[in-house]
């Protein structure tokens, strides 16, 4: 099935490059938590934090993601028990391998918090990012660090 772009006109061969496509076209609607540095999606700005800035990192917003209530259904519980004593435990190196994150909309598992993220918006739109258990994370992580 091919598919066309509303906005220039170009044309894609299978729906998945079309909504890959559909990003260049969106306003950079998603301010960093700590600087100045705009988005265009949510996922682009979690994975610019997750390298670090403002004194956020990756284990910062993977252990407000254990906190929030609705953690079971985004997480891996053994992963939840390991990055919510993280601290304590195995200082700021410690580096878990695997998936430990789920999408609750399909099951997939994911590395990394903006791999979800960019997970929900290809596959089921922006819409699944905003609502739901997503929504209720992305709300949470703004009243922790933004």
């Amino acid at each position: 099935m091919s598919c066309r772009c509303h906005d220039c006109g170009r044309w894609f061969a299978d729906e998945n490059e079309w909504r890959m496509h559909r990003q260049v076209h969106l306003p950079a609607a998603y301010e960093c938590f700590k600087c100045t540095n705009r988005y265009r999606k949510y996922s682009d700005m979690i994975c610019h934090l997750e390298y670090g800035c403002g004194g956020i990192d990756a284990e910062d917003l993977n252990k407000s993601a254990a906190m929030v209530y609705q953690w079971k259904h985004i997480m891996d519980p053994d992963y939840r028990v390991e990055i919510l004593r993280m601290d304590a435990e195995y200082g700021r190196n410690w580096n878990h391998e695997g998936q430990p994150r789920k999408c609750p909309n399909c099951g997939n598992y994911f590395k990394k918090l903006s791999a979800l993220f960019q997970h929900a918006w290809s596959r089921y739109g922006a819409e699944a990012e905003d609502e739901g258990v997503l929504g209720k994370l992305k709300r949470w992580l703004w009243n922790r660090h933004g």
